[in-house]
Parts: C-alpha cells; structure tokens; sequence
C-alpha cells in the first residue's frame, strides 16, 4: 500500500489533516505495533545475552517497522479525498479510484484477509 500509494499522495492533505494536539492520544497505539515482550526471551537467546547486539536488534527491528507505520498513515491522509468532515476510509479510496493501483490493494486486502484465519 505505501507504494502504491505514494504516487497518489497529496502531501498537502497530510498536512491539512494533521491535528498535532492529538499526538499524545495516539503514542499508545503507536507503541503497540512496535511491541517485542513475546520475543525477548528468544532474542536474548539466539544472540548470546550480548547485549551491544541485542540493542542493535531491538532499535533496527522497532525502527523499520515505524518508518513503515508512519509512511503508511502518511499514505492514508494523503490519499484521503477531502470531505468536508465527514469520514473516508482512504483505503476504500484507493481501491474504489478504478486504477492499477487500486487493483493492487483489493488483491493486496483479500490476501490480509483469507491469510488471517
């Protein structure tokens, strides 16, 4: 989706959705995709208990992951149609345009879904 995406951004409907005030509402949901309690152990484990590597791994594998998450919401305002208010799912956007790129994420969605189960 962030490369589908990106060539339909506006980055100008990013910033015209963007609410700074609320940044503190969201840091919750923004640290929980970058959650690793399950996996500690198991890192630890596989790099020796050393813990210069498992800094490393623990900051590039958190850090990818939010590039990707903010590219990703980016991607989302950026695409949104404006509406006055009212809500869009931007995702429904980019499928329903008629595009390739729209054709991509209807793929894209039903793989996400029939895979989940």
């Amino acid at each position: 989706i962030i490369f589908v995406g990106l060539g339909q951004m506006n980055l100008s409907a990013v910033v015209a959705t963007s609410n700074w005030l609320k940044t503190p509402n969201a840091a919750g949901i923004l640290l929980f995709n970058v959650v690793f309690h399950d996996i500690v152990p198991l890192v630890c484990q596989t790099l020796d208990y050393n813990v210069r590597k498992i800094n490393t791994a623990f900051f590039f594998g958190g850090f990818i992951p939010l590039c990707a998450y903010l590219l990703y919401i980016a991607v989302a305002l950026g695409n949104a149609p404006a509406s006055g208010g009212a809500f869009v799912d931007p995702i429904m956007h980019i499928m329903r345009n008629g595009t390739a790129q729209g054709k991509i994420v209807q793929v894209w969605a039903f793989l996400a879904i029939g895979t989940s189960f």
